[in-house]
């Protein structure tokens, strides 16, 4: 078993979807349920026809346009619920910029992990957990996560 990111260093995650166990799944399961948890596309969808029209395709444009954290599993498309304000499940709008950035250079389960690894940026503390309280510190990580990468 690979050892997670938790230097300063872009991430290469050993979380790949045809790799091998549910491990890796249940692991991000354990990740982000401080963040309201995980939940398939599906579901996503249907939380957000509560409050907007065209729910399907409205989550199915985020996901295409990878305004979202997203990562395939088992045939299905799974969303952290951290990234959704949980009274109208619209986007966050911080949320959706560190992505933004991250997007161009990690693959979706890369991206996922990003936010659930300790990062030497935030003195080690998981960007999903600074988010809260200072989306700018997590934004400049992001940046310079983005620019190592990039190389």
């Amino acid at each position: 078993m690979c050892e997670l990111f938790t230097s300063r260093l872009a991430p290469r995650s050993c979380f790949r979807p045809g790799d091998s166990s549910q491990y890796q799944f249940d692991t991000m399961v354990r990740r982000y349920r401080g963040g309201g948890g995980l939940l398939t596309g599906n579901e996503v969808a249907q939380l957000v026809g509560r409050h907007a029209d065209q729910s399907t395709s409205r989550v199915a444009h985020w996901i295409v346009d990878r305004s979202v954290v997203s990562l395939s599993w088992r045939a299905q498309i799974w969303l952290p619920l951290f990234q959704f304000d949980s009274c109208d499940m619209s986007l966050r709008p911080g949320t959706e910029c560190v992505v933004r950035e991250l997007a161009p250079v990690f693959d979706d389960w890369d991206l996922a992990v990003w936010f659930t690894n300790p990062n030497g940026w935030l003195d080690d503390a998981m960007p999903l957990d600074v988010l809260a309280f200072d989306l700018a510190a997590v934004l400049d990580a992001a940046r310079a996560d983005r620019f190592v990468a990039k190389g």
